[in-house]
């Protein structure tokens, strides 16, 4: 019983210092709206032909568009990421994200956004093949200290040894710094780009 009473006591408390807390009822609608624009955003790049988000956006009040737009935005500039191999995004993709961020963007600054579109597809397309030279000028690179090290395990094994480069410890850390430091370098240039279009699309990053 002491117990219970101490837990309601408890529970007592916690409501005292709650009951004066206000719902930023502002906050929580700006949030549904900006969930709103994710969603489109969702839609409109899995089925494009199924959405017309210039007309979907019509609907919304001026306070509102606001953060719908920053939704769709925020999705939109997450499929823009540096490719994960040495492939270049597919160009489709990149119209694509164009095309929604025209749609957010308006009549005057769609313009801009059709300039700085293939200029992100030729940025993506160097990266890609940056990646891919730097792969293969590090393992040539690396060569001759791999063979030497498979002529001295042969020699110890009494048989011939062949080391696959990427289960080295050393080759591995040789190669993951170059890699990451091309990456690194074209990710600050990327984040610039999404900086450019948030200024276009009139968008606050959050």
């Amino acid at each position: 019983m002491e117990g219970q009473t101490m837990i309601k006591s408890a529970l007592e408390i916690a409501m005292e210092k709650t009951k004066d807390l206000k719902v930023d009822k502002k906050a929580i609608e700006e949030q549904e709206a900006r969930t709103e624009g994710k969603k489109l955003a969702g839609t409109f790049l899995n089925n494009p032909e199924g959405i017309n988000l210039v007309e979907a956006l019509k609907k919304y009040p001026q306070d509102k568009l606001e953060h719908v737009r920053a939704g769709i935005f925020e999705i939109l500039l997450a499929n823009l990421q540096l490719p994960t191999g040495t492939t270049a995004p597919a160009q489709s993709r990149i119209k694509l994200i164009e095309e929604g961020l025209s749609a957010i963007a308006g009549k005057t600054a769609s313009a801009q956004i059709k300039t700085v579109a293939p200029q992100i597809e030729t940025f993506l397309k160097q990266y890609t093949e940056d990646l891919q030279q730097a792969d293969e000028a590090i393992k040539k690179q690396y060569a001759p200290r791999l063979k030497m090290k498979e002529q001295e395990m042969s020699a110890r094994l009494g048989q011939p040894v062949k080391i696959n480069p990427m289960s080295d410890p050393e080759f591995n850390k040789f190669y993951t710094q170059n890699i990451n430091r091309i990456k690194s370098q074209y990710q600050e240039y990327l984040d610039r780009i999404k900086q450019d279009l948030a200024r276009i699309c009139n968008i606050t990053l959050q």
